[in-house]
């Protein structure tokens, strides 16, 4: 799914890429607000684009390796990437990693 406020003529747009855990079969709602509490919590304003792909576990904590790897070598000023850690009143267990989002 693919959300965007922009003409694909304009440069220099905000592209963020979420990845959703798909092994924990959240509800709509739920996977919905995960990903948007992802977004808000990397801290960079309003994205024009917002992609969101689900993952498996391992193809999900390998991502979430190679950014925190990445993060450590060339972003020391800010953090690039956000992961959701559910506090376990719904859905899923309390500490569950449900999704991560990067500015792409």
């Amino acid at each position: 799914m693919v959300i965007s406020d922009k003409k694909e003529s304009e440069e220099e747009s905000l592209k963020v890429k979420v990845f959703v855990r798909r092994n924990l079969k959240m509800t709509t709602n739920k996977t919905a607000a995960q990903v948007a509490h992802s977004v808000v919590g990397l801290d960079v304003g309003k994205p024009d684009i917002i992609v969101v792909l689900d993952a498996s576990d391992k193809k999900f904590f390998e991502l979430l390796d190679k950014l925190y790897e990445d993060n450590i070598k060339h972003y020391k000023d800010g953090t690039k990437y956000h992961v959701v850690i559910d506090a376990g009143y719904t859905e899923v267990e309390a500490g569950t990693r449900t999704c991560v989002a990067f500015v792409a």
